[in-house]
């Protein structure tokens, strides 16, 4: 009995990713597979890469990047005219997806600032911290 529903549900699931793959979303899918998965994979490789701070950091950018595509891929809903959702023109809708993420980061980011303002960043009342600001401890 379990394994006609797991069955029923597994072709459940294969027939919403194929709906997903149908129209402009192939592009989103495609995409989704080569940002999230083939390009990390092949730079990561590089040993140069990784030891160097600066392009990790960009890979890294690039890696948040890519899963918010996944993200959109996984919460758009897979109707049949949804695929219009994708264009800008005459869609003012889309503008959604931009406009807040970025509101809800900047929020973040302005809380997360004044908490860290309000806050010292050195315990002041540790005794070891005379010690621990001594130039021989830098690196």
């Amino acid at each position: 009995m379990w394994q006609v529903q797991a069955y029923s549900e597994k072709s459940l699931r294969m027939e919403l990713c194929l709906n997903r793959i149908h129209g402009g979303w192939w592009v989103i899918c495609s995409l989704d597979f080569i940002c999230h998965w083939l390009i990390p994979f092949v730079l990561l490789l590089s040993r140069d890469l990784k030891r160097n701070k600066q392009k990790m950091i960009w890979l890294t950018c690039f890696m948040i990047f890519a899963r918010c595509l996944d993200m959109f891929w996984l919460i758009e809903p897979n109707f049949k005219d949804a695929a219009g959702n994708l264009h800008l023109a005459g869609n003012v809708g889309i503008l959604a997806y931009i406009t807040v993420p970025v509101a809800v980061i900047s929020l973040w980011a302005a809380y997360y600032m004044t908490q860290l303002q309000a806050r010292p960043l050195i315990n002041v009342n540790d005794p070891h911290v005379e010690e621990m600001l001594e130039p021989e401890h830098a690196h």
